[in-house]
């Protein structure tokens, strides 16, 4: 018996570790808050994901910040030009 229990513990799944994830892009009303702190990407955020998925570049691990800040800044790098989606994605959401 105490060779089964040994087993099972062995075979056992690590439990998924939730990383805790900053958004940088714009705030939209009803998806996302500029600069928040999300352990779990919000449902209008995942819906917006599927529509624009360079917007995924927006939501970094907290330690990513000051580099995203500093593309976004300079207007420069990936991080900027999904800025620039999410902002189109902004204006467009009030028409569907």
């Amino acid at each position: 018996m105490a060779t089964e229990k040994a087993k099972t513990t062995a075979t056992a799944k690590p439990e998924a570790v939730a990383i805790t994830k900053i958004y940088v892009g714009p705030t939209i009303p009803g998806v996302a808050i500029q600069n928040r702190v999300y352990s779990e990407t919000p449902a209008g955020l995942s819906e917006a994901f599927e529509k624009v998925p360079e917007m995924q570049n927006l939501m970094i691990p907290i330690s990513e910040y000051a580099e995203a800040e500093r593309m976004i800044d300079n207007r420069k790098g990936y991080v900027y030009s999904a800025y620039l989606k999410a902002l189109e994605y902004k204006e467009n959401k009030g028409g569907n």
